[in-house]
């Protein structure tokens, strides 16, 4: 079977169709519902645009006749049209979707005819509109089905939901706007829609919203009735559309209601804040291919529409369970606390919830009891207040009340003043509860496609009354190894609504829009030649990359390196024993025992740069173990008579009397009279106990280095340089430096985020990008990145100097990797923390032609202030020493290799920061091009670094 490959990755705003622009006459149809359009959306832009772009399409080629009336229609005869057009016009759905009839395919009302054996397009005039969740998208609703009535373009509108929740929503919302004399007024036919349920049938200018299911066969309604002489001049609206594309039965009646000859609908309309198809592991991430308007997730944020939105990156690995509790316990709590900082009117106030999504009925269960468990344990708890706070929401008749009782969450002054809801995956849809400030998804499922993904962030992206984005944020309390999903989720190009969406329409002649497309979009050719490698290279994170390149003119810059295989050899040593200590003394405990804590950093959704925050906790570990004073004794006691014991007297003085008096005094003087005894002293009063029995001498186990390793080659040719960086880290901490010649040895998957980023740099943006000459730039990679403004300071000397020329001995350069690529080895001071063992990257290779003289210049670069301070001047001397010895084995292998006569290859390695003069004197003396003085040189860092050994 062949193996299945994952699709090219593309932005979602690049499938966005694009509608002709709209005639004179449409414009001016459209703009008799300007009033009513403003006070309807009461200032949300993007509603207003959404509402535009969707009449644009339906009503786009519009005339008007000699008696002022006009000819409502569209420029396309359906769906498939406009996507056939968009498919010519944008070379990214061609990458996407190489050829039309795969991209026909993939439109939502497709389907393949499995007794005519071929696929069958939509006839009708269908598009969805893709509003982020909590951004109203039920307002946009009514405002196309108000319009649509006013203009008697359809006699009647048809509104499906696929929830009961939802339905009700939905319901309330447009019988209130209906009521509303305020915009009816506004209407210039003035045509007031009825709203009905499912047992009503249509009448003219009626609103029917109805679940789903009362359009399926055998399910009592009116809506058969109503459709009898066919629905060509019925409107269906479809609120959270990707329903019609799941697998389930559900789903595929509600695709034949909608595709169904004898109803013979014209107008079908999608919208949904989770544009994503959900019929297979092959498709679950695929962006809709039908969207007109999109309003992203991170524009809404940016935009202040819903709540910010912040995930877990990184997490402890130790005491996992215990630590997650205490986050989730302490973000709901500090939410709280911020709050009640706010000063909010009496009808503002809000209770926080933070709602935990599980998988079954038996784990919903099971999280809820551990909920009220750890919860219990907080000071000052009441177990009665706290059970009537956590609501377990399932379909078992034992949860039935708290079900009924979720219509409470949103009131400050309900009964059972909720603040947790622990739910079986029912509410990841059409729940809108606005004080939703924390989404714990206990189950994997939840992130198994960006469909999931926007479901459950959307159950906490309302804004309650009174507050703002910059002071509402959910926390979204992921497991980290599904940070690359959320981060995936959330990077994408965004760009700030525009109130008409005529910009993004195509111009009216289509094959000018196809020759503009492909010869003045600069990222055109880039984009179609992506493939599947793009999604595994993760193209889609907007990140810069730079690679070693195999051709001109990068090629000639390729060099070899020598590293060392060192060979651990292990020798036995005789060890001398002691004797035992005479007295224990006192046991002097530390009031202080350092807290069990963790750390967890989150990032947030709110544009670049990309901001992070941490959160420490303080939790009650599974390994936090206490001890009775009569225990701790009775283990002392073992310890003291295990072989070999103490000397006799020593014996007779700490029986069990005076060891328990030493603890007890102990525990007085560390605050805690009576006990328990904590984990960390216990062991240290079996440390000192240990301290009385003797040590016999004993052969012990040393490992030292081979003294003659062999050498290893290393090319820039690996993988191992290649260095990737956020597009958004070079407006902050890092710096691009590229030539002319950069953007055409890039590998096509990753040119396109760098033709960005180089013309951000071109629009005078704040970006940091350095342009070199081609003839300084002799590094075998297409760009060059820094992560630290010491790197680039360095580089900067090295690439562009004041003469604009490279020193004449210089053949190339290669930038180190932050690791993996060359590592030294060097011995860990004694007292600090990590494996005695441990390694470093240099920074910088530099060869040189000295008259004829093979020259590699290692660099490594140190901050100013921090080379030298109490905490890393230590760490420094140690890799400045195992520097120096590594590269005098590597240059004497190498001459002794190399024979009489013949020149070999010399490292010479260079501690290097950027103040104290040292890049400039370091410059000065690589200008002379001169060995000795190279060799000789030494820089004012590694002056004291050397000194500091005589401290």
């Amino acid at each position: 079977m062949a193996k299945k490959t994952s699709p090219v990755a593309v932005n979602p705003r690049d499938l966005v169709l694009k509608v002709k622009e709209p005639t004179a006459e449409a414009r001016e149809l459209v703009a008799r519902y300007d009033e009513f359009i403003a006070a309807l959306c009461e200032g949300r832009a993007y509603q207003e645009a959404a509402i535009r772009a969707m009449l644009y399409y339906l009503l786009g080629g519009s005339t008007r006749n000699p008696d002022g009336s006009y000819n409502s229609a569209s420029r396309y005869p359906d769906l498939s049209a406009l996507a056939d057009e968009n498919w010519q016009a944008n070379p990214r759905i061609r990458a996407r979707y190489p050829t039309l009839d795969e991209f026909r395919q993939s439109l939502l009302l497709t389907e393949y005819d499995k007794k005519a054996k071929q696929w069958r397009y939509p006839t009708q005039l269908y598009a969805s509109l893709d509003l982020a969740t909590g951004t109203g998208k039920s307002y946009v609703l009514y405002g196309l089905a108000q319009i649509m009535l006013d203009l008697d373009l359809v006699n009647n509108v048809i509104v499906l939901c696929p929830t009961r929740l939802i339905y009700d929503g939905l319901s309330d919302k447009f019988k209130w706007l209906a009521s509303r004399a305020d915009l009816r007024r506004l209407l210039p036919n003035q045509h007031t829609p009825g709203i009905l349920d499912a047992q009503s049938e249509l009448g003219q200018y009626d609103i029917m919203i109805a679940n789903v299911h009362k359009t399926y066969p055998k399910v009592k309604s009116a809506i058969a009735d109503s459709l009898r002489a066919g629905g060509q001049h019925t409107l269906v609206l479809n609120d959270e559309v990707h329903h019609v594309n799941l697998d389930a039965k559900k789903a595929t009646l509600w695709r034949q209601f909608l595709r169904h000859s004898e109803n013979n609908f014209r107008y079908i309309i999608g919208v949904t804040g989770t544009a994503y198809r959900g019929r297979s592991e092959f498709t679950a991430d695929e962006y809709f291919t039908d969207v007109i308007y999109r309003y992203d997730l991170v524009t809404a944020i940016r935009e202040g529409q819903i709540k910010a939105v912040r995930y877990v990156s990184k997490a402890p690995r130790k005491n996992e369970a215990a630590a997650r509790w205490a986050g989730i316990i302490d973000n709901h709590e500090r939410v709280k606390d911020d709050l009640a900082k706010l000063n909010l009117k009496s009808d503002q106030l809000i209770r926080p919830v933070t709602l935990i999504v599980t998988d079954d009925i038996s784990k919903c269960r099971e999280v809820a009891d551990e909920l009220i468990e750890h919860l219990a344990h907080r000071p000052n708890s009441d177990l009665a207040v706290i059970k009537r706070s956590v609501l377990v929401v399932n379909s078992d008749d034992e949860n039935a009340q708290d079900v009924r009782d979720l219509e409470q969450v949103d009131d400050y002054k309900g009964e059972r003043r909720i603040e947790w809801v622990v739910s079986v995956s029912m509410l990841t849809e059409g729940w809108d509860a606005k004080n939703v400030f924390q989404i714990v998804p206990d189950e994997e499922r939840a992130f198994s496609s960006s469909l999931l993904i926007a479901q459950v962030v959307g159950r906490g992206l309302r804004l309650p009354a009174g507050l703002k984005t910059s002071n509402a944020t959910l926390t979204v309390f992921n497991h980290p190894r599904y940070a690359e999903a959320m981060r995936g989720f959330g990077a994408t190009d965004t760009a700030t609504v525009d109130t008409a969406p005529t910009s993004d329409a195509l111009p009216n002649d289509l094959a000018a829009a196809v020759e503009a497309t492909a010869t003045g979009e600069p990222v055109a050719n880039a984009l179609a030649a992506t493939d599947e490698k793009a999604v595994e290279l993760g193209v889609y994170r907007k990140e810069i990359v730079s690679h070693p390149v195999m051709t001109a003119p990068r090629a000639a810059y390729h060099f070899d390196l020598h590293n060392l295989d060192y060979v651990w050899v292990e020798e036995t040593e005789d060890v001398a024993g002691i004797e035992g200590k005479a007295e224990l003394g006192a046991l002097g405990f530390s009031t202080y025992v350092s807290p069990k804590g963790s750390e967890f950093d989150y990032t947030r959704y709110d544009g670049p740069p990309v901001k992070e925050d941490r959160q420490w906790v303080r939790y009650d570990a599974e390994d936090d173990v206490t001890h009775t004073i009569a225990d701790t004794v009775q283990a002392m006691l073992t310890a003291l008579h295990a072989d070999p014991p103490p000397k006799p007297e020593v014996l007779a003085r700490y029986d069990e009397a005076n060891l328990t008096k030493l603890l007890v005094e102990a525990l007085e003087g560390a605050g805690n009279p009576g006990g328990p005894v904590s984990d960390a002293h216990y062991n240290f009063c079996l440390r000192q106990i240990d301290e009385l029995r003797p040590r016999p001498p004993y052969k012990g186990l040393r490992r030292r280095r081979d003294a003659a390793p062999g050498l290893v080659p290393i090319s820039t040719h690996s993988d191992n340089l290649v260095q990737r960086r956020g597009l958004d880290y070079f407006r902050t901490t890092a710096t691009l430096f590229y030539d002319p010649n950069s953007l055409d040895v890039t590998q096509p998957e990753y040119r396109a985020y760098l033709q960005t980023l180089l013309e951000q740099r071109a629009d005078g943006e704040n970006v940091h990008c350095e342009r070199m000459y081609s003839s300084d730039f002799r590094s075998p990679m297409n760009v060059v990145l820094s992560a630290s403004k010491p790197e680039r300071d360095l580089l900067y000397s090295l690439a562009l100097p004041a003469s604009n020329q490279l020193a004449a001995c210089v053949q190339a350069w290669a930038k180190s990797a932050d690791t993996g690529f060359y590592t030294i080895r060097y011995d860990r001071p004694a007292g600090y923390k990590g494996k005695e063992e441990a390694e470093f990257n240099p920074d910088l290779f530099i060869k040189l032609d000295l008259n004829g003289q093979p020259v590699m210049l290692v660099i490594e670069i140190k901050d100013d202030e921090k080379a030298v301070d109490r905490e890393n001047k230590a760490i420094n001397v140690a890799k400045l020493d195992a520097a120096h010895d590594h590269f005098k084995i590597i240059n004497e292998r190498l001459k002794a290799e190399a024979g009489n006569g013949e020149l070999s290859l010399q490292y010479i390695f260079l501690f290097l920061s950027p103040g104290k003069d040292s890049y400039q004197d370091f410059f000065t003396i690589l200008a002379k091009c001169d060995l000795t003085a190279l060799q000789t040189y030494r820089s004012k860092l590694e002056f004291e670094l050397r000194n500091a050994r005589v401290e």
